[in-house]
């Protein structure tokens, strides 16, 4: 019996995993909002009539435009109509509560001098990704603005940037209460102290991101945008480098552990850690007015009248005649035919496959191959380094975090040149003279190309079998 042809036809004739049925997913998300102004600001929205409500902050559904009224911002008897397109939303998960995390939309004095002028200021509001972000700091309920050319080229660069969210616009006409009511659509605003809003009457009117989306075979699949992502491997994978305990393909954000057995010497990276404080950007862009158009009513009127008859007659100086081909036909036999079958089914498997074969006919090819290293064995955990935050869910730009990394010696054999070496994200700031180890180590800390640093612990001596150790230090996110 020929085994290979066998196994490949049990494999085949295996039934198509079901399909995963999509998890029920939260209802429509708000997307929460602070309007800041000039010391004595006020702002009112119209939810409907006769209702109004004074409030700076208020939560918004993603797809629909808004406008709303701002008065006292330090000119007397100014009273200027801003209007919102929300075209994004924060994805709940867990350890990011979204009400604590509102879009600051900001109205500086010069931005109202500009629109009493009678320019139009447009900022368009963008969630930014923490792998791309810019590396300076951010601070706490402020978004970090840039100018822009135009409205199109900030709207492309927030989607580049990350996930586009707002686009506010100051310098429309004024508007009446009935238009502002009009204008923003009832069961859509959720403010302070509201537990819940009625179904709005229409859908949404404009195309909106931040939507969960659910595979049918692999679930659902969760949004990167919120969090700052750090440790494990990303990228090229680390192995050792050039020099004494050097490292090579260390990337910003991996955190590794390296060491040395009468095998040979090895990298392994810790797990990956997600730290949910979103971080908001805008990019401003101001239009003036290039011209002006003017209607003046005619000051006379001509008539003409077109003669009763007028007859030509020209003798045609050449005839063309043109007709479309109808059809092409060519003989030519079949030098072959060609096709292709699919597989049946298709498995997947996780981690290294433990042998090749491939079918000729009736031989069978087989390559079996040996795993490339062992890093853990029954009973013991399967990460030798172990990476977790204190506080396990901070909030706020600016506020402290102490990392801690565990490593451990989970195989039968001593290591020695143990070297653990944690590159950090742009986002995430080291504060210096804070890194502890419970094991005699060399420290040493050097910028990486993320603009943050690289944190290097030269550990002393050998870690004999079963033994750990642990390092803390502090960051900052920015």
């Amino acid at each position: 019996m020929n085994v290979g042809l066998l196994t490949l036809a049990m494999t085949v004739g295996q039934p198509v995993a079901p399909a995963v049925p999509p998890p029920a997913l939260p209802a429509s998300p708000f997307l929460f909002v602070t309007v800041s102004l000039p010391e004595g600001g006020k702002v009112t929205w119209y939810p409907m009539l006769p209702a109004e409500q004074a409030s700076p902050a208020a939560g918004l559904r993603p797809g629909y435009p808004y406008r709303f009224q701002i008065s006292d911002v330090g000119r007397k008897g100014v009273v200027l109509y801003p209007s919102i397109e929300v075209r994004g939303s924060l994805v709940p998960r867990p350890g990011l509560d979204v009400t604590k995390h509102p879009v600051p939309i900001a109205f500086t004095g010069d931005d109202i001098d500009r629109a009493l002028e009678g320019r139009m200021v447009t900022k368009v509001y963008y969630l930014e990704d923490a792998d791309r972000a810019a590396p300076v700091a951010g601070r706490p309920d402020e978004a970090l603005e840039g100018p822009s050319d135009s409205v199109e080229q900030a709207v492309e660069d927030a989607r580049q940037r990350g996930r586009l969210m707002l686009i506010v616009r100051l310098g429309e006409r004024p508007a009446t209460k009935e238009e502002l009511a009009a204008e923003n659509v009832p069961g859509t605003i959720l403010f302070p102290g509201a537990t819940k809003l009625p179904v709005p009457p229409v859908p949404p009117r404009l195309p909106f991101q931040g939507v969960i989306v659910v595979d049918p075979i692999i679930g659902m699949k969760g949004a990167g945008e919120e969090c700052i992502k750090d440790g494990g491997d990303v990228g090229p994978r680390a192995a050792p480098g050039p020099g004494p305990g050097g490292i090579g393909g260390l990337d910003p954000t991996d955190t590794v552990m390296q060491y040395t057995t009468r095998s040979g010497s090895r990298t392994q990276p810790s797990n990956r850690i997600c730290i949910c404080v979103p971080r908001f950007g805008a990019l401003r862009v101001e239009t003036i007015p290039v011209g002006h158009a003017q209607f003046r009513a005619p000051e006379a009127i001509v008539q003409a009248q077109v003669p009763n008859n007028i007859g030509f007659r020209t003798k045609p100086e050449e005839v063309v005649g043109r007709e479309q081909v109808r059809g092409v036909i060519g003989h030519m036999r079949a030098s072959g035919i060609e096709s292709r079958t699919g597989p049946a089914a298709l498995e997947l498997w996780s981690g290294r496959p433990a042998g090749l074969s491939s079918i000729q006919g009736v031989a069978i090819i087989a390559q079996a191959r040996g795993p490339e290293e062992i890093t853990a064995f029954p009973g013991c955990t399967s990460l030798m380094i172990q990476k977790w935050i204190d506080p396990a869910h901070p909030e706020k730009i600016g506020q402290e975090v102490t990392v801690h990394l565990k490593y451990m010696n989970p195989t039968t054999e001593e290591m020695t040149d143990v070297v653990i070496a944690d590159s950090l994200t742009t986002r995430l700031e080291y504060i210096p003279d804070t890194a502890k180890s419970s094991r005699p180590a060399t420290f040493v800390a050097t910028p990486n190309t993320a603009k943050s640093m690289v944190l290097r612990w030269a550990i002393d001596g050998k870690l004999m079998p079963g033994e750990s150790g642990t390092i803390t230090f502090k960051v900052r996110i920015k």
